[in-house]
Order: structure tokens, then sequence, then C-alpha cells
């Protein structure tokens, strides 16, 4: 049986329609699950602190200077943050080499608006070493929190009565990626700050 032209091209029109509407269904389809991902990975970051992490950083004031808990990440806050103090010189050491963590600070929960908890520790608030002291003092900080564990090494050495500090690495372990470098913004060193005045035990006045 003959099919008449006009139909002929009725079904091409027909069947290019349905290919696609299936095509726009698939697209639709992807777009709404990429969206309940990102909506998913969203409430997450708000309930565990998601790319958000602490760190320390040093501020240098007249007398000394001190270390501040920090918070790193645009969007979420961080929770049931810890400092732990290891003494990297003193120890106590495991037979293994580890050394155990002696001192521990609450920091709770930190936004970016409201980080720079100083951490309550005469190895980390020091006043000025004596002008002739050549004093190095080596420490590593645990910082655990809701969304994963940082890792921070600091040393403090005693230059011409200012303490000089070198406050990194600051590590993180991810899955899938192992422990990864950090790097805080606009992060600065003891010597690298002009020394601001402060209250000891308080941050920035």
């Amino acid at each position: 049986m003959n099919i008449p032209g006009n139909a002929v091209v009725w079904q091409g029109i027909a069947g290019a329609l349905a290919a696609l509407l299936a095509v726009v269904s698939v697209m639709a389809a992807l777009k709404a699950t990429r969206e309940q991902n990102a909506q998913a990975e969203d409430i997450k970051g708000w309930l565990t602190g998601g790319d958000s992490y602490p760190y320390l950083e040093p501020l240098a004031f007249p007398e000394g200077m001190k270390y501040l808990v920090k918070h790193a990440g645009n969007t979420y806050p961080l929770y049931d943050v810890q400092v732990r103090l290891q003494d990297l010189d003193r120890g106590p050491r495991l037979r293994d080499g580890s050394v155990l963590p002696t001192k521990f600070f609450p920091a709770g929960t930190l936004t970016s608006n409201s980080d720079k908890f100083p951490v309550d520790s005469d190895d980390l608030t020091r006043l000025n070493p004596p002008p002739d002291s050549k004093e190095v003092r080596r420490f590593r900080i645990e910082l655990p929190a809701r969304n994963g564990l940082v890792l921070q090494d600091v040393t403090l050495t005693a230059v011409k009565g200012r303490w000089h500090t070198n406050s990194r690495p600051i590590r993180k372990n991810f899955a899938g990626r192992g422990w990864v470098d950090l790097e805080p913004a606009n992060f600065r060193e003891a010597q690298e700050q002009e020394p601001r005045r402060v209250t000891l035990g308080r941050g920035e006045e």
C-alpha cells in the first residue's frame, strides 16, 4: 500500500519530536539529579562542616606572641573543634616513637565571624625570650572537628628577643586522597606581622 507523501512527512516530524522530547526528558532528569545531589551535599556541609577546616595562626604583640584557633572556609561552620597539643621535644612518646598529646583545649563551634579563639596554653602563648636566647620548641597540633582531623606542625625559635614561628605544614586526611597540604588565605607568621596590642588571654584589641 502506498502512503501519501504528506503522511510520510508528518510521521518523520512526529518521530523527530518524540526523540527530542526523550532527550529533553533525560536532560531534565539529569539536572534534577544534580540539583538533588548538590542540595544533599549542602545539607551535609551545614551538618558536618563541609570543606571548612580549623587551623592555628600566630598573633604577634609587643610583649610576645600567641596562637589563635581560626576557621578556613567561606560557607560552613565547624563543630566540636578541639586543640590537642603534642610536645615533640619532651614527649611523652610511645615505643613506636609517636608522641601522645598532653594538653587539650575545647574550641567548640567556629564560623568565619567567630574564630580567633586564643589557645589557653603557656606553650602557645609566650612572652618574648631573652635577647641572647636560642631556644627552639617544637609541637604538633591535632585539630579534630566533626568533619575530620587536621594536623599542624608548629616550631617556635627565639631570634634576637622575639619569637619566630614556622606553622606549617597544615594537613588534612581526605578519603581517597590521603594527606593534603592546606594553605589558609592571608596566613602570616609572627615575624611577618607588625606587633599589635592585645590583652593576654584574649584576641586582638
